[in-house]
């Protein structure tokens, strides 16, 4: 099901390109923090993970079903079980933004320390997989460097 999220530095991390279309605000604080955004027809839910109240903070990612966002519109269910059950496995990106927008992203589909079953929930494994991509990033510099 997954393809690579287009992510822009510069852009807001609640619509990460140009050609990405906000559907759903599930919580907000001045600016959307969790929702839905529909991206080259795929949905995803976006979540603010770490210090939504600052300027700097970090955002995760993951791809579901049209169906799958069809159950999170549904006001029936639990908003944050649904986010768990269809999302779990699913973390595929995470984003730093500042006050200007995304200033980096990773993607963490072939990282070693991948969230696994994590959903985007899970900010404890969403945040160890970041520092796992991080260090690889680090490693694969150090050896262009050489």
């Amino acid at each position: 099901m997954s393809r690579e999220l287009v992510v822009q530095g510069g852009q807001p991390p609640w619509r990460p390109s140009p050609d990405t279309e906000l559907r759903e605000v599930f919580n907000s604080y001045d600016v959307p923090l969790e929702g839905l955004f529909v991206q080259d027809d795929r949905w995803y839910v976006f979540r603010c993970i770490v210090d939504e109240v600052a300027d700097d903070n970090l955002w995760a990612y993951a791809q579901i079903r049209q169906d799958e966002a069809a159950r999170l519109l549904d006001e029936d269910s639990s908003l944050d079980d649904t986010l768990a059950e269809v999302t779990a496995g699913r973390v595929s990106t995470v984003a730093a933004a500042g006050p200007d927008g995304i200033v980096a992203s990773w993607s963490l589909e072939h990282i070693e320390g991948r969230p696994g079953s994590a959903s985007i929930m899970d900010t404890g494994a969403i945040l160890q997989a970041a520092i796992a991509a991080l260090r690889q990033i680090k490693s694969i510099s150090v050896e262009i460097a050489s």
